[in-house]
């Protein structure tokens, strides 16, 4: 698989991609949730993901950035931020996208906190059959902790209750790759790829967890 971090020819990321090529921000949101490093530039224009979505994406897409962490403050080859970038004329919706950026965010213990309760009221909604309720609880949660392998897993067995084997299955493995040492991760990615019929793949991944 392509490394969430690689470059093209002009030094932009897939997530950078992603939001030139208006992809839509559920994809950039995947990119974000499964580790895309958020402070990288481009090689010519010095820009970072915030900087492009500012200039040239969707609100949501600021957004989601700004929850993941990225920098207002840092600068493009203009010396530009990213909210000098926002006042620009012919900027959409640029009103929005500074309101965004001046928002107070919240505080690391916070976060937590809040992380926390948006999983328990993923739990609760899951524990009553409502699956697909469940996992916006758990994307909320990750949108606050995006290195807790505790919501991929939970939100992979709401994919899986919904037969959606393969998003399931990328939940599952983002899991794995976050927390190796537990069990439960190669379990629900040996059941995804079980039930995409992957039986071969579903028994190394089991003998993977044995270990």
């Amino acid at each position: 698989s392509i490394p969430i971090d690689s470059r093209d020819a002009d030094g932009r990321t897939p997530l950078m991609q992603a939001i030139e090529e208006k992809r839509g921000a559920t994809r950039v949101q995947w990119y974000l949730e499964h580790g895309a490093d958020v402070s990288l530039t481009t090689a010519k224009s010095n820009e970072t993901a915030l900087h492009i979505a500012v200039a040239r994406g969707s609100v949501e897409e600021v957004k989601l950035l700004l929850a993941f962490g990225a920098d207002k403050g840092l600068k493009n080859g203009a010396d530009e931020d990213a909210e000098t970038i926002a006042a620009k004329e012919g900027v959409p919706a640029s009103a929005q996208k500074v309101k965004e950026m001046n928002r107070v965010l919240l505080e690391a213990a916070k976060k937590s906190d809040e992380a926390t309760r948006l999983k328990t009221k993923g739990n609760t909604v899951f524990q009553a059959g409502e699956n697909v309720k469940a996992s916006k609880f758990y994307t909320l949660a990750i949108q606050y902790d995006r290195n807790n392998h505790v919501f991929f897993s939970n939100r992979s067995a709401c994919q899986f209750n919904l037969r959606n084997y393969s998003i399931a299955l990328i939940d599952a493995k983002r899991c794995v790759t976050l927390k190796p040492d537990w069990g439960k991760g190669y379990f629900r990615t040996a059941a995804c790829l079980k039930a995409l019929d992957r039986i071969l793949e579903a028994k190394n991944v089991c003998n993977q967890g044995l270990k």
